[in-house]
């Protein structure tokens, strides 16, 4: 049985824009994004990954090695505390950033969250340039399928996710921009591409 926290070899079956799904057998099909996928893999290769759980709490798989796996012991390093504990550096990735910065650097960024603490989470992206690529995507995804998918505004956040790969906030945004634009419809059962 496949465990999160655990790492396997599994085998590639849909190829995305924003990454690769892999069968992880009793966990469905997990996606492993763009910025960690190798560029030479094809439906039914097989890549080494580690399985965990991103920030909403999806299944999500990473080409990054973990300082520990679940049921391991490793000393980590401490990179933050605040009042509600220590952050650690296990060895993976916990920023949306998919380009190498140096210090010193000056690059355009939007502020997406002011958190209690007064720091501030930051976007290299715009709302609408994510919103647009959400939109992309669902386009993409209604023209390989005849134009439909089984998902709209009141479905539950677990089945967009599959079939799309994103956040059902993300998916809202993106068709409630479609449906202004007269590209969709939005139907009982799903959306239609017009």
């Amino acid at each position: 049985m496949i465990q999160i926290g655990r790492t396997y070899n599994l085998e590639v079956v849909k190829h995305t824009d924003f990454g690769l799904y892999l069968d992880a057998g009793n966990l469905g099909e997990i996606l492993l994004p763009s910025k960690h996928a190798p560029d030479n893999l094809s439906i039914d290769d097989t890549v080494e990954v580690f399985l965990y759980l991103d920030s909403e709490d999806r299944p999500i798989a990473t080409t990054q090695t973990p300082e520990a796996e679940v049921g391991e012991f490793a000393y980590l390093e401490v990179k933050d505390m605040t009042p509600i504990g220590a952050f650690l550096d296990w060895g993976l990735d916990k920023d949306e950033v998919d380009q190498r910065l140096s210090f010193g650097q000056s690059i355009q960024g939007y502020i997406k969250h002011i958190r209690e603490d007064g720091k501030i989470d930051l976007s290299l992206k715009s709302g609408w340039q994510i919103r647009d690529h959400y939109s992309q995507m669902i386009q993409d995804y209604l023209r390989d399928h005849d134009g439909f998918a089984p998902v709209h505004d009141k479905s539950p956040p677990a089945p967009i996710f599959d079939l799309l790969g994103m956040s059902k906030g993300q998916f809202k945004k993106a068709i409630g921009g479609l449906y202004k634009q007269r590209v969709i419809t939005i139907e009982k059962d799903g959306i239609r591409l017009v």
